[in-house]
This record gives structure tokens, C-alpha cells and sequence, in this order.
């Protein structure tokens, strides 16, 4: 057996020829054999369309240079945490001077103030609706008024079932039409006086508790309708012309504490201020008007 030059033994170089010399059919037996396919490249987190950026760590402490997941350049040094190239903060993950996204106005905006509307509409005393307290209101008002106009018994002072006179005797058996007519008169200034100092009551207690008095519309209808209902208790006849005012003014005053509360939705402290204003400016003003009425004839 023969050597080289070199002192490599030239079988040794036949044998590595004749195996790097294999068919390109051998290759492809193999394949066949072991049933291979071709290896599926997998993408790192972070890497491809869509996908969520890496997490961001702050460098090690060994000092071993990082590069920054928002540019790439690297970030020498252990404390680094800010990106010198695009300004990524490590640790909140947003460029230096980034805030956070807002909420859209037009819809967070929206239900922030619905939500105060309705905290607002809940603190009120009256609401804004008022159309069915008018209702009410006008059908006790029409119900007085047609008594009124019919002479009924309990609204006009009487003797065994006698009215007065032009001359004051009690001669005649239905109220004189003068009399109906300025019985209107009275009525329509007296509700207004009520329902005038009611509302002042009302603002007067919920400016105390400070509380909003709400919708001026709304506050009005419902003291209105709760003043002509408690009108109503005047059609009551009773035999006694004494016990009969008696009835009349608890049966009023019944009727206007609890309307107010139940109408209004009134309690505690504030319910008792809005009543005991509404009776003083009553005793005040009721005997002020009445002398002024009697004075008139005077001038």
C-alpha cells in the first residue's frame, strides 16, 4: 500500500470521495424513508403581523447591554431605562411625555353627565313634569267653581237654611248672584295667595337644607293642584256652622301637610320648615289682606 507526500493514506481520501459523491436519489430515499417534511419556521413572540410587543424589562444588573423593543438600538448600561434614540421608557412602556389614552368624550362624556342629570333630578324637590299635576289641579277647580255658581250650602254662611238679603236678613233661599259672583272672586285671589306663599316656603326651606328646588313649572302645578284639593274639603255641609268651619280647616290643613310630603316626597326636617313657613306667611299676610279689604271702603 502506497502513501503520499503528505503521509495521508490515499484509501482514506477514496472512501470520503465516494461517500460526499452520493446520488441526488439516495437523498430523496432517505426523505421517502423516514417520511420527512420541511421544518415550519416559528415566529418569536413579538415577530410577525398583529402580534403583541415583547415585554419590556429594564437591563439586568450585570450591565449587559439591551436593546430597546420600540427602535432597536442598543441600551448600554445596567440603569438605563430610557431609550436615547426614541425616548421608550422600559418601565412604563410609553415614550417620555406619552399619556395615557383617554376616554372618548362622546361616549364616557355622555354618561358622566347623564350620571350627574340624574343625581341632579334625584337632590330636586319638584321635577319637571307638570302636565298631570295641572290636570288635577283644573279638575278640583272646576269642581269649586261649579259650586260656587250653584250656591252651594257649605260656601255661604246661612240661617235655618236661609242666605241673606241685599240688606243683610236672612230672607232669601239661594245665595244672591252678586254674592256667587264675588265668592268667585275671593276664591281665585285666595288660591293664589296660598299657592304664592307655599312656593315661597318652599324655597325658603330648601334654600336652609340646601337642597336645589328643582323645575319652577313643576313646583307650581303641584302646589297648585295640592291647594285646590284641599279646597274641596269646603263642600262638606255640616249642621253646626262652628263645627263646620272647625272640619273645613283640619280637613284643609290635612290635606295641604300631606300633600305636600307625599307630593313632594318631603321628610324630616325639611318637611316641618317648608310647613311652619307656609303657615306663618298665612297668619301674616291673610289678616294684613282682610284689614286692607276692610279698610277699602274708607278711601
Amino acid at each position: 500500500m502506497s502513501e503520499t507526500t503528505d503521509g495521508s493514506n490515499p484509501d482514506e481520501h477514496d472512501s470520503i470521495d465516494a461517500d460526499q459523491g452520493d446520488s441526488p436519489g439516495d437523498e430523496q430515499d432517505q426523505h421517502e424513508e423516514y417520511d420527512l417534511e420541511p421544518a415550519v419556521p416559528v415566529e418569536e413572540p413579538g415577530e410577525g403581523p398583529g402580534a403583541n410587543p415583547p415585554a419590556t424589562t429594564p437591563p439586568d444588573a450585570d450591565g449587559v447591554d439591551l436593546a430597546c423593543p420600540a427602535c432597536g438600538e442598543a441600551m448600554p448600561g445596567s440603569d438605563q431605562v430610557v431609550c436615547l434614540v426614541c425616548g421608550h421608557d422600559l418601565v412604563t412602556g410609553r415614550k417620555v411625555g406619552e399619556t395615557a389614552a383617554k376616554p372618548t368624550p362622546g361616549v364616557a362624556g355622555s354618561n358622566a353627565e347623564a350620571d350627574s342629570s340624574e343625581e341632579a333630578d334625584d337632590e330636586a324637590i319638584a321635577g319637571s313634569d307638570h302636565l298631570v299635576w295641572l290636570i288635577v289641579a283644573g279638575v278640583a277647580v272646576v269642581l269649586t267653581l261649579f259650586a260656587i255658581l250653584a250656591g252651594w250650602s257649605s260656601l255661604f254662611a246661612s240661617t235655618d237654611g236661609r242666605y241673606a238679603d241685599s240688606d243683610g236678613a236672612f230672607t232669601l233661599d239661594a245665595p244672591r248672584i252678586a254674592v256667587r259672583l264675588a265668592a268667585v272672586i275671593r276664591f281665585v285671589v285666595a288660591s293664589a295667595v296660598v299657592v304664592g306663599c307655599g312656593a315661597i316656603a318652599l324655597r325658603a326651606a330648601a334654600w336652609i337644607e340646601s337642597r336645589s328646588v328643582g323645575s319652577v313649572p313643576g313646583g307650581l302645578a303641584r302646589l297648585l293642584a295640592i291647594v285646590m284639593v284641599a279646597s274641596l274639603a269646603r263642600l262638606i255641609p255640616v249642621e253646626s256652622s262652628t263645627l263646620q268651619g272647625i272640619v273645613h280647616l283640619l280637613l284643609s290643613v290635612g290635606l295641604v301637610a300631606g300633600g305636600s310630603m307625599l307630593v313632594f316626597g318631603l321628610r324630616g326636617r325639611i318637611a316641618i320648615l317648608h310647613l311652619m313657613t307656609w303657615a306663618l306667611l298665612l297668619l301674616i299676610i291673610v289678616p294684613a289682606s282682610r284689614l286692607v279689604a276692610w279698610s277699602m271702603p274708607l278711601w
